[in-house]
């Protein structure tokens, strides 16, 4: 029923077990330690992130160069007041070495995308490297706005525009 706003990239990639205050992360898809389940990654476990976030972790993405994000989708909700059209830069500086989409990235998977997903901007980063920004309405009735980018945090902390989109 809540609403998800998911600022970083390669967040929900590695699967984890709690059990008390011992966090465990297996990096293969032997059993835990802590709990009766088997680790390794989310999607290898039936549960892709794209499904919850609505992007993925894919490799073009890691150790991508720091850009901003061209918009797409400027008539989106989320866009409101900033004043941006489509093909804007947004998110061009940042306190992480450069702009907001870089380091490790999320992409829409078209194989699970999301019915009504909104492609909303997209890094410009080189070799396909680019974050995803999107919005969809999960099917559990909630709003997901997924930014796809581990450096986003730093460019938000300076950029009006991202600022104003989380207002």
């Amino acid at each position: 029923g809540g609403n998800l706003v998911y600022l970083s990239g390669n967040g929900l990639y590695w699967k984890t077990a709690l059990h008390g205050q011992q966090l465990e992360i297996r990096c293969d898809s032997g059993n835990f330690s802590i709990v009766d389940d088997s680790g390794g990654r989310w999607r290898d476990n039936g549960r892709p992130e794209a499904r919850l976030l609505g992007v993925r972790f894919t490799s073009t993405g890691r150790k991508s160069q720091y850009k901003p994000y061209r918009v797409l989708a400027p008539e989106h909700w989320v866009f409101k007041g900033t004043g941006v059209a489509r093909g804007d830069l947004i998110g061009e500086r940042g306190l992480n070495y450069g702009g907001a989409s870089g380091l490790e990235t999320d992409k829409i998977d078209p194989r699970l995308r999301p019915a009504g997903l909104v492609h909303l901007a997209k890094g410009a980063n080189k070799g396909g490297g680019g974050a995803d920004m999107a919005y969809f309405t999960h099917p559990g009735g909630c709003g997901v706005c997924s930014v796809g980018s581990v450096t986003f945090g730093g460019s938000l902390a300076v950029d009006p525009v991202l600022g104003a989109m989380l207002l």
